[in-house]
């Protein structure tokens, strides 16, 4: 497990697999707000948009028309094995917990 600091004011860290450190240390990673939580984001330009990147989801690889969700409901925890691609019928209901 390692450890990357994301930018901002909020002083918050993320933690991921060794495997893709060295993969998405490449990027400058935030923390965005997200109801009672928060994700770790990128923005990326796509033609004229700018796009917002949630680490999760580029780690599991997930598609369209699905989600993936923290299994220890820790939005911070972005180790591979913490990550599950699901419906939106099976990911967690509860709330995430909330790291300031």
């Amino acid at each position: 497990m390692k450890i990357i600091i994301l930018t901002g004011k909020h002083g918050i860290c993320t933690m991921v697999s060794d495997d893709d450190y060295d993969e998405l240390s490449k990027y400058r990673w935030f923390a965005k707000p997200s109801a009672q939580c928060f994700y770790v984001c990128r923005s990326k330009r796509v033609g004229s948009k700018v796009v917002t990147v949630r680490m999760h989801r580029e780690i599991a690889k997930t598609p369209d028309g699905m989600d993936c969700d923290h299994v220890d409901y820790d939005t911070m925890n972005n180790q591979r094995e913490n990550l599950r691609n699901v419906t939106r019928l099976v990911h967690n209901q509860r709330k995430c917990k909330v790291k300031e």
